[in-house]
C-alpha cells in the first residue's frame, strides 16, 4: 500500500500542510483517511465535545489557571495543533500508510502502567493501615465463649 493511492485520503507534511500526489511521491508525508476524520466528527456530534476539551480544562486547572469556556478550550487546541508535528510523534515508516498505527497499543500500555504506578503505592498504604487498625487478640480470649 505504501506506493499506492488510497481513495478518500489526504496527505499532509509534518508541518501540517495538505499536499497532493506529486509531493506524496517525494516522501515524508502523513496519510489521513477521510473516514477517520468523519468518524471523529460524527462521534463528537453525537456525544458532545467535552471528551476532547476536558484535557485543556484539566491541564489549566492543575496549573492554577481560571476555568475556561468550551470555545476558549477549542481555540487553545487549535492554536496548539497549528504548530508542526513534534518530532516525538513522527514515525516516518508508518505515517504514510494506513494500518501501521500503534497509538492504541501504546495508550493501552500507558494506561496499564499508570494504574500500576498508582495502585502499587496505594495498596501498600492501605495494607499497612489495615495492620494498624486490626486489634490484637487478648491472651484470655477464646473461641469457646
Amino acid at each position: 500500500m505504501k506506493g499506492g493511492i488510497v481513495m478518500g485520503s489526504k496527505y499532509f507534511t509534518y508541518e501540517g500542510k495538505q499536499v497532493g500526489l506529486v509531493r506524496k511521491a517525494m516522501g515524508d508525508v502523513i496519510l489521513v483517511e477521510d473516514a477517520w476524520t468523519n468518524e471523529i466528527r460524527q462521534y463528537l456530534a453525537k456525544n458532545g465535545y467535552d471528551s476532547l476539551l476536558e484535557l485543556v480544562a484539566r491541564i489549566l486547572s492543575a496549573g492554577g489557571h481560571p476555568a475556561v469556556t468550551r470555545a476558549q478550550a477549542w481555540i487553545i487546541l487549535k492554536q496548539l495543533l497549528k504548530d508542526e508535528i513534534p518530532d516525538i510523534l513522527q514515525d516516518r515508516n508508518a505515517d504514510e500508510v494506513s494500518g501501521k498505527g500503534n497509538l492504541f497499543a501504546r495508550v493501552g500500555k500507558a494506561s496499564a502502567n499508570a494504574v500500576d504506578a498508582v495502585t502499587a503505592p496505594v495498596g501498600k498504604v492501605v495494607g499497612g493501615g489495615a495492620s494498624i487498625i486490626r486489634k490484637k487478640p487478648k491472651a484470655n480470649d477464646s473461641d469457646d465463649e
